[in-house]
């Protein structure tokens, strides 16, 4: 499978399962397999944590852990989560916009008590 890089993120839909399916533009596949929104960002997390990461980065490490167990949600699906989860304040971004190839991603700090 070949990520387009060139690519950027869009506004992120709030699907309910992510269906196994090749390249960003492609359509779903009909293997079936699926996988929740929240599995998927759950994933995503664990390759996250208090230092600055591209996000380039993590959606390659997220592309291969789904890839292991025979899912392919395609790199778009994967951006569109790491855009919801900076939304919800989960992660926090820099960069330009939100362009996947410049932006970096980071766990939101927890406030001190």
């Amino acid at each position: 499978m070949q990520v387009n890089t060139a690519a950027t993120i869009a506004a992120c839909p709030k699907a309910s399962t992510i269906t196994c399916h090749g390249d960003a533009d492609e359509q779903p596949s009909q293997r079936g397999a699926t996988m929740d929104d929240t599995d998927l960002d759950d994933l995503i997390l664990s390759f996250v944590d208090d230092g600055w990461r591209k996000t380039l980065d993590i959606i390659e490490q997220t592309l291969r852990a789904c890839a292991a167990d025979g899912l392919d949600p395609g790199a778009r699906m994967i951006g569109n989560r790491i855009a919801a989860l900076v939304e919800d304040g989960q992660l926090e971004a820099v960069g330009e916009g939100f362009d996947w190839r410049t932006a970096s991603v980071r766990l939101t700090p927890t406030p001190a008590e």
